[in-house]
């Protein structure tokens, strides 16, 4: 196959990838509209699928939001884990804008929410707030953060 004829393969497969993800978000958009409204766990599913389908598109401070709304359902429903992991995502998608002051804020909303959770909850967003310190902050300032994701990693 020659170069431009594999150049414009792979460009209409580029091309069909991102209309299978526009397509995804389209069925989840559609799937949310007839749960609008509802505070279930199947919502907050839905928003979690809505935020890797805008991730996936590049749209991320739309994925970022439906993350933050997802979280906040999980919240409500007591389901610290699937709440870990959105925030887990919401603040990584942070990191990725360079917002870590937004990053932070988040991240210390939910180690507070999840203080009474179990450690292997919390242990990755330890680590994910050291490292988002270590983005913006003096060693020594920092070295106190890296204590507690491995503190919690040993146990």
């Amino acid at each position: 196959m020659s170069t431009r004829r594999r150049g414009i393969w792979s460009g209409g497969r580029a091309g069909a990838r991102h209309r299978r993800h526009e397509e995804a978000l389209s069925y989840v958009d559609n799937a949310r509209s007839l749960w609008e409204g509802d505070r279930s766990a199947l919502a907050a599913d839905l928003l979690d699928r809505r935020a890797a389908a805008l991730d996936s598109l590049g749209r991320t401070r739309e994925a970022i939001d439906a993350s933050q709304e997802a979280a906040t359902l999980w919240q409500e429903l007591e389901r610290d884990d699937r709440y870990a992991a959105s925030m887990g995502k919401a603040c990584r998608q942070l990191n990725w804008v360079m917002d870590f002051g937004a990053s932070l804020r988040e991240l210390e909303r939910a180690l507070t929410v999840l203080r009474a959770a179990p450690a292997p909850l919390r242990a990755p967003l330890l680590y994910l707030r050291a490292a988002t310190l270590a983005n913006r902050a003096t060693p020594r300032r920092l070295s106190r953060h890296w204590r507690r994701p491995m503190a919690c990693a040993r146990r």
